[in-house]
Parts: structure tokens; sequence; C-alpha cells
């Protein structure tokens, strides 16, 4: 294959997936679900073979466009049937409540503690008794719900000037 017509499919393949990611929505790159991996997995697939010439240009598109299509139908499908969206997307899974960790979901949902830790720890979660409610999303997020009167730990120490005015701390002028 010559370097020109390497060249016309590379920009053509970059093209045509530029466009159709354009289409499907800017939530086919901020929130991705498991459908939508497995979505990039085949594009990287054919736009593979189409650049290797085992699969001719217009094959490719063509694919790469029924693809994209599909993608969009299951994403429109499960925003207007409830049901559907469940089957295709799943249900958050409930971690914590009242500051008790539910192990068997967690079991369930195949997360080690030292994950759950890192969790809570990215979150500033000193204390597991600080969380009200904790969800793992079905596009894989962490959503945590504190309960009142706590703060998170990044603010605490820039935020919170001591009681005793002689600590010193990152507030304080002392060198």
């Amino acid at each position: 294959m010559s370097m020109v017509i390497l060249l016309v499919r590379i920009l053509v393949s970059v093209g045509f997936l530029w466009f159709i990611v354009r289409i499907s929505g800017k939530h086919a790159l901020g929130d991705a679900h498991p459908l939508d991996f497995i979505v990039a997995i085949l594009l990287a697939n054919l736009t593979k073979y189409m650049l290797l010439g085992q699969v001719s240009l217009p094959e490719g598109l063509v694919a790469i466009g029924l693809l994209g299509w599909m993608h969009m139908f299951v994403h429109l499908l499960s925003q207007r049937s409830p049901a559907l969206q469940k089957r295709f997307w799943g249900d958050p899974v409930l971690l914590v409540r009242d500051g008790r960790l539910q192990r068997t979901t967690l079991a369930r949902a195949r997360i080690t503690y030292a994950q759950f830790d890192s969790m809570l720890r990215g979150a500033g979660i000193e204390r597991l008794s600080d969380v009200q409610e904790m969800r793992l999303e079905s596009d894989g997020k962490v959503s945590i719900i504190r309960r009142e009167g706590t703060r998170p730990l990044a603010n605490l120490h820039l935020l919170d000037k001591p009681e005793n005015p002689r600590e010193e701390g990152p507030w304080s002028h002392a060198a």
C-alpha cells in the first residue's frame, strides 16, 4: 500500500470517527458505560482493519456508521424507557448507609477494601461515620452524601483557624 493511499485512509477514518463521536453526544466521552467501552474497542478494530487495507474503505465506513447509529439508538431507547435504561446501564449500588459499610453489596460489586478506602480518601472522608450515603453509580463514579456538620478533609486545614492562635499551621505567619 502506498503512503498516499495510507494517508487518505487515515484522514478519512479519523474524520469519519470524529463525526460519529460528535453526533453521538458528549456523554460518549464523559460518562462512559460498559457499552461505550465495547463500542470504542470495536471502532478501534474497524479503523485498524481499514487502515491496514484488510477492509475496504467504503465497507469500513459503512460498518463504523452502523455501529455509531446502533450506539445512538440504544442511548435514545434507554432515555425513553426506564426499564431499558435499567437493563442497559444498571442501577447504582449502595455502599454505605448511615455510616455503615454494606459489606455484601461491596463484595457483590467486586470492590476490595483497598479500593473502597481509596474512594473515601479521594472524597476527603476521614471517618466512615461522616458518610450518610455512598453509592457506586452505573457509570462507575462514586456519589457521597455527607452527614450534616462534616466537611471534606481537603478544606479543613485551609479554612479553619485553630482555637489556640499560637498553634502553628498553614494559616500562621511563623516561618
